[in-house]
This record gives structure tokens, sequence and C-alpha cells, in this order.
């Protein structure tokens, strides 16, 4: 394609040409016929070389740590991405510019993605830049973009290579087994369930050393080095029976959906979205790292409102990878509602894939008829209402039809009328050829106003549904380009053009599938929360009975689920716990929190009123009045939920805290030393 330089080059050697010709002047039409030729030839050689060098490109990428080449990247820690960018054509492209498409769910803080120069065989481009990774989930690496231009910038062609790769981010490695009373080290036990001594109590391997507490057993004392010390020194062994944990952590909509937290809270001064699933994640991680340190068992259950799926226990070093890997997946998954408006999504959605799909939204091979882009209305129900000129704009049709056929069509059929009338009437000649001609001057006029206001309503939808009519064509093409990449649907093209509540869906999924960020509503226009799923609560009780139903000594069961939005629904899980407590099981409640909120176990401040629910970064935030209110309202919740679950004896705990992980420790080593004393 020309770029701006080009055209004016172009329109300045057409009218040299034309003045040349015009006047007799062979000189000026020499020069601009000259030139026209020397353009038709740079013009075609760069089209033959741009779409023979883009068939013929191949991409290489390499992510790689201080280690070598990884094919997974971990939370916290910094990779190196190297492309390299092989031409297979011999024909040369004189100016490239490349850039690498970063991922959203990482942050790029070194190096740039950028790289340009001639591209030809055997001279690569080679790009190479540093990335951080800030929270779990998965980062997608779509390709480069290809930016194309000859050396005196009349041309430019723009193309993507495509070459998807898919990398989990797993969570932050952590190390908080420092937190608990007890360091247990490595060594040789028994499989799971099978005990050493037929009575449970203290078994045969010495874990460690400690001063005397009233109430030990007199036989665990070590007597010679309490004499060689000078106090008494009781010796502590390893149980037989490994403590099992089963982390029951919700992956459903509600824990995905990301809230705005401020700069206090990132410790930048930029705004970024934060989802409650990652500290969900954040904290099963550190727990199931823990207990594969002290070989504890750990089950992971993960949940949302249609199933549940569980990791078997374990105490292997690929079991723990399992449940990363686990985790990482289900922080990556992007929330999805039927309610959402198309008209949210469809610029985000368009500016992607114009980046990524250039040659499937070409007009090539992706266009629109110009009558549709002007007359064309679709959907013909839409569920947004609109404004007023939104839905005059949409009437443009009728209005045209009606002031540029029927209103002249009415006047001359009222004029018609008049004129007959008087002539049935037999009134004198005089008078007849009186009416005729004022009729027909009046009707003329009429006809004429009518036909000039049709033009002008024309003229000016035209001129400010500019972005009415650029809407319609980015739909058609999206509606295209989703057949396309997912099948199609119960009449194609015109089944998304007309079906707002399937575009929308196919345009979150859209959306997921590349991991690109994007904002849903959280209530609907009757206050409804959209993300509540009370589905998730009769499947995270099923989950809790069955696993009652497997245990076979006494467990810990952590719960981090978000029922904020249904604390009067969580009667099914009440009786799960129930029946868990009734098999001598602890239970442990961990509650997200929104990170903007202040934590429900201290007073609210005055920036509770900035609180951002949706997750565009251009949001405005909440006014002061609904912000306290919604405060007011979530510490409610989480009280009745405390109250709800105190009255049981489970403890809850807010997830924002800082001591989760600490105290389910801490649980665990309590329930180990209850088993000891028995």
């Amino acid at each position: 394609m020309l770029t701006q330089r080009g055209w004016w080059l172009l329109l300045v050697l057409g009218a040299m040409l034309f003045f040349g010709i015009r006047v007799s002047f062979p000189l000026i039409s020499l020069i601009a016929f000259v030139s026209l030729t020397w353009l038709c030839q740079e013009w075609l050689r760069f089209v033959i070389a741009s779409r023979a060098v883009v068939s013929g490109l191949k991409l290489d990428r390499e992510v790689r740590d201080s280690r070598g080449g990884v094919s997974t990247l971990w939370v916290g820690r910094t990779f190196d991405v190297s492309i390299t960018l092989i031409s297979t054509s011999r024909l040369k492209l004189d100016h490239v510019l490349v850039e690498d498409a970063v991922p959203f769910s990482v942050e790029r803080f070194d190096g740039s993605p950028f790289a340009q120069g001639p591209l030809q065989l055997e001279r690569p481009i080679d790009i190479s830049y540093r990335v951080r990774c800030n929270t779990a989930g998965c980062a997608r690496f779509e390709g480069v973009l290809v930016r194309m231009a000859d050396l005196q910038g009349l041309f430019y062609h723009r193309a993507f290579v495509r070459s998807p790769v898919l990398y989990r981010i797993l969570p932050v490695l952590t190390h908080r087994r420092a937190a608990m009373a007890l360091t247990k080290r490595a060594n040789e036990l028994p499989p799971p369930g099978v005990h050493r001594h037929r009575r449970p109590g203290s078994g045969s391997e010495l874990l460690d050393l400690r001063d005397y507490l009233p109430g030990d057993p007199p036989k665990t004392i070590a007597w010679k080095i309490s004499a060689r010390r000078d106090r008494l020194i009781t010796k502590e062994f390893e149980s037989e029976v490994p403590i099992r944990c089963t982390l029951f952590v919700d992956a459903s909509a509600s824990v995905r959906v990301a809230a705005l937290a401020p700069p206090a809270l990132n410790g930048n001064e930029n705004w970024r979205p934060m989802r409650a699933i990652d500290r969900l994640v954040e904290i099963a991680a550190g727990v199931a790292q823990a207990n594969a340190a002290t070989r504890d068992l750990t089950v992971l259950c993960l949940f949302d409102e249609n199933k549940s799926e569980v990791v078997k226990p374990d105490r292997t070093g690929p079991h723990l990878t399992q449940m990363l890997n686990r985790l990482a997946d289900a922080a990556g998954l992007e929330p999805a509602t039927t309610p959402v408006v198309p008209d949210d999504l469809v610029p985000l959605a368009y500016a992607f894939a114009d980046r990524v799909y250039p040659d499937l939204l070409s007009a090539e091979v992706n266009g629109m008829s110009w009558w549709a882009t002007y007359f064309g209305n679709f959907p013909a129900y839409r569920q947004r209402r609109g404004t007023f000129w939104q839905r005059l704009y949409r009437s443009r049709l009728l209005i045209c039809l009606v002031g540029g056929l029927g209103l002249p069509l009415l006047f001359i059929l009222i004029y018609a009328a008049a004129v007959a009338g008087v002539i049935f009437a037999h009134k004198p000649q005089d008078l007849i050829a009186k009416t005729i001609g004022r009729g027909l001057v009046i009707s003329t006029f009429f006809s004429a106003v009518s036909l000039a206001a049709t033009l002008f309503f024309f003229v000016a939808f035209s001129l400010f549904g500019e972005g009415a009519r650029r809407e319609r064509i980015w739909r058609k093409r999206l509606a295209a380009l989703l057949v396309h990449q997912y099948g199609p649907a119960a009449g194609g093209v015109s089944a998304l053009l007309e079906d707002e509540m399937l575009l929308s869906l196919r345009l979150q999924r859209f959306l997921a599938d590349h991991r690109v960020p994007y904002s849903l509503p959280l209530y609907d226009e009757a206050g409804k929360y959209l993300f509540g799923a009370p589905g998730k609560i009769s499947v995270l009780a099923t989950a809790i009975v069955q696993a009652v139903s497997r245990g076979r000594d006494n467990e810990l069961f952590v719960i981090l689920a978000d029922v904020l939005e249904l604390d009067q629904d969580i009667a099914p899980l009440m009786r799960a716990v129930k029946v868990a407590l009734g098999r001598h099981h602890q239970v442990l409640f961990i509650c997200p929190w929104p990170p903007a909120l202040p934590l429900p176990d201290t007073e609210g401040t005055e920036d509770s009123a900035t609180w951002v629910i949706p997750s565009d970064p251009n949001s405005a935030p909440l006014p002061p009045g609904l912000g306290s209110l919604t405060t007011e309202r979530l510490q409610a919740a989480y009280a009745r939920i405390r109250h709800s679950f105190g009255s049981l004896g489970v403890q809850v705990v807010c997830a924002a805290s800082e001591h989760p992980i600490a105290l389910i420790l801490d649980r665990i080593d309590r329930l180990r030393r209850v088993r000891r004393v028995h």
C-alpha cells in the first residue's frame, strides 16, 4: 500500500503529466511519465518482494534463565526472551521493523522488543529483552509484527508472523516453614497409612530435641543430654502417619474478576488489576511447598460452579509440580458471563485482532459492501436501548424513505385530490386554472423542501455517524474471524451479527484464549451480582463430603472460597462442614477480600471510598457514598460468615492478611502434636 508520501508523489506526478499534455510541454510530460514508470516499477518490486518474504519467514523463540532454556515461568523471577526472525526467500527487503507481541501477563523491564534493518537470506533479525512475572497464570507469546517499507518511504506493508507459544507461570517459591514452632527434617517414613506399631503414638524416628515442658512423658526425656546440659531435655519422635491437608481452592468466575488496586498496594504509581484468585493461589502454593518439604501429604481440590477436580495426595516432586501446574491453569482462566453487551468488547477485540490477524481482517478477504456500511442496521434488536440520537440514527433509512419518497408522493396526492375536487365541483374555468397553478407551486415547493431535508439528514448521518459505520465494519469482520477460528454457528456470520449474546460469548472466548485482559460489569441493571455462582456452594459441599469419606486419620480441611455475595446460601456448606467436624477433622475457612478495601478486622478509613470495581484502568473510582456502602455491605457479609462458621468452632481468616500460610502450617503442627499425645 502507498504511504501518505507516496500518495502525494502520485498526485503531483499525475498533475504534472496532465499539465504537460494540456499545454504541450514535452519536458514536463517526459519527466512525469518517467517518474510514474519508476514509481510503478518500485511498487511492483516491493509487492513481489514483500509477498515472497512474508510467506517464507520463520520464527525461533527461546525463553531462558541463568541456567538455560525453560518451559515454565515462575512468579517473582526474571527471564530472557530471545527471538530470531529468519527469511528463507532469496529476495531482499530494504527496511523491516520487527516488534514482538509481549504477553499481557508479564512485565517487560529491560531490553526492547523492537528491531529493525534489512531482511534477506542468511541475515536474520534478532530481538532480546527481559520480562518479569508478577502473578500466576499463563503467558501466551503470539508472534512478531513485521512492518516493511522501502528506503524512500513510499510503500508500506504489514504482516504478522504467528507462532503462538503458551508458558505456565507457576506460583512463587515460598520459604515459610520458619514460621512454625517445629522444624522438621526429611527422613525415611513408611508409606501413608502404614503404622510401625499397632498402637498409635510416638514413632521410632528421632525428630528433634527440645526443653522439657510440664506434661511430657518421662520416657521421652534424654537423660544423658539432660545431665550434660544440666536441664531436662525431651526427645521428639516422628509420627507414624504423615499429616494430610486438603485444600479446597475456589476457581469460579467470582475470584477471577479483576479489581483495580491503588498505587499504595502495588508499590508503584500505576494502577494494575488484581484478582482474588492470585492470593488464593499464593496461599495454596505456599502450603503445598511447605508440606512437600516436610513430607506431609497435600490434596488439592479445585472447584467452580460446575464441577470439582481433585489431585490425589503424594509426597513426590512430580506431585508438587502437578499441583502448581493446576493452580497456574486455574489462575490463567478468564471470567465469562452472558449478559455482557458486545459493544464494550468489540473495540478491544478488533484492536487485538487487527494486530495479530491482519491478513484475516483485510478488505480483500473480509470486506463489506458500501451500501451495507451506510444503510445496514445489525443487530435488528439490541440489548442496550441507546440514546435518542442513536435510535434516530438507526431509523435513518426509514427517515430517508419517508422524506425522499413518502412526503413528495403525499403532496402530489393532495394536489391531485384538490384539482379533482375543483373539477368535479363544476367550478369556473378561471378558478380551476388558478387552483391548478397554486397547487402545483405549493406541492412542488413542499416536495423540494422534503427532498432537501432528506438530503441534509443523509449527509448529516454520513458525517456524524462515522463511528457507528466503523463499528458495523468491525462487527462484520470480527464475526467472520470468529467463524473462521471456532467453526460456523447456525446461520454463520449472520447469526453472530444478529445474536448479541452469541457474539458476546464468542468475543469473550477469543480474548480469553489469547490471554487478553478485558473488563466485565459486576452487576446487572437490577443490581444483581453476575458472578455469584450459587451452584459452587453445592459443588464444594459435595467435594467436602467425598473427602471425608476417603479420609482415614484426622485431617485438616482448608476452604479457600469466595462466599461474600452468597452469605445467605451457605446452608449446604454448613452441613458439609458439620459432617467433617463430626469425623474429628479440623476445618479452616479462608475468605478472599477485595484488594483496595480495608481489612474487615479494622475500621474503615477514607480510602475505602476510592475502591474501583471494574477492571478497566480508565474507569473512575466509585462515588464516596457508593464506595462506603459497598465497604459496609461486604464487611457485614464477612461478619455474618464469621459468626456462622464460628458457631461451629471453625476459624474464618481474611485472605488479604499476612498470616494465612503460617496459620495453616501451625494448625498442621497442632494436629501432629495431638496425634502424639494419644
